[in-house]
């Protein structure tokens, strides 16, 4: 367990973990229901979320902790998103490109024109757009149609991704040495991710397997969430603890999707 915690920190896996981890859900239920697997969509979509990951992280470390960043990654990450987005609108529903656009939007107005990372506002556009507007982007993108009723499916998805990110906002603040907007005792957000937990099992009913990947469900998400509740003050801890809790929410959108599923 230890040396998965470990692997789990590691700073290059967040890189891809995190992208990943906001489309997953919507990708593996899309092609439940189309039976076949858009490959090239997918690809696309993952380099739409890779590259507005790094370029969220690249405004993170240059407005937020002063570290002067090679504008070179930043055009390049632009560049790949802008290229990835027109070729899914020349490809997919109008639907899907507009979402790609507003989410591209998204990612830029938290650090410009005025910083409201941190705050409020900054929390729930995260939540919609990362929990929401991708994974129907994912799910469009194979099964090529959506209905509004399965919207209640991702409310565990919300649930649990916000109480990722208050943490994760808590360990930025102490990192940035600035003072945070928003804070909630780990506890507090840790009851969140539970809650999230004890909705997708609801959400995951009727099973096929006599509930045994229900079950899973529960004991998996609410194992990798226990490190969460050590205390860590040093600089590397709390860096480690991020990449950690990227990796966490992946998992949980892993266990919670072959729940639905199965």
């Amino acid at each position: 367990m230890k040396q998965l915690t470990h692997f789990l920190q590691h700073p290059i896996l967040k890189i891809f973990v995190s992208p990943i981890a906001i489309i997953l859900f919507g990708t593996l239920t899309g092609i439940i229901v189309s039976g076949t697997f858009n490959w090239l969509g997918f690809i696309l979509l993952a380099l739409v979320a890779i590259s507005s990951h790094l370029i969220s992280h690249y405004f993170n470390l240059d407005v937020n902790r002063n570290n002067k960043m090679n504008q070179g990654i930043l055009y390049a990450c632009e560049a790949i998103m802008i290229i990835a987005i027109l070729v899914l609108a020349f490809t997919n529903h109008w639907l899907i490109t507009a979402l790609l656009i507003l989410y591209a939007i998204y990612i830029h107005i938290i650090y410009i024109p005025y910083n409201i990372s941190g705050t409020w506002y900054h929390i729930i556009l995260s939540a919609f757009y990362n929990t929401l507007f991708l994974n129907i982007a994912a799910y469009f993108i194979q099964a090529s149609n959506f209905e509004i009723s399965i919207l209640t499916q991702y409310i565990p998805l919300v649930l649990f991704y916000l109480g990722a990110q208050f943490e994760i906002f808590n360990l930025q603040s102490k990192l940035s040495r600035r003072k945070n907007k928003i804070f909630y005792h780990s506890y507090l957000n840790l009851g969140l991710m539970g809650t999230g937990i004890v909705v997708g099992l609801f959400q995951s009913f009727p099973s096929t397997t006599y509930f045994i990947v229900q079950i899973l469900f529960v004991i998996l998400s609410a194992g990798i969430i226990l490190p969460l509740v050590v205390t860590t003050n040093k600089t590397h801890q709390m860096q480690n603890k991020i990449n950690y809790i990227s990796a966490v929410f992946l998992l949980f959108t892993l266990f919670y999707s072959l729940s639905v599923m199965f």
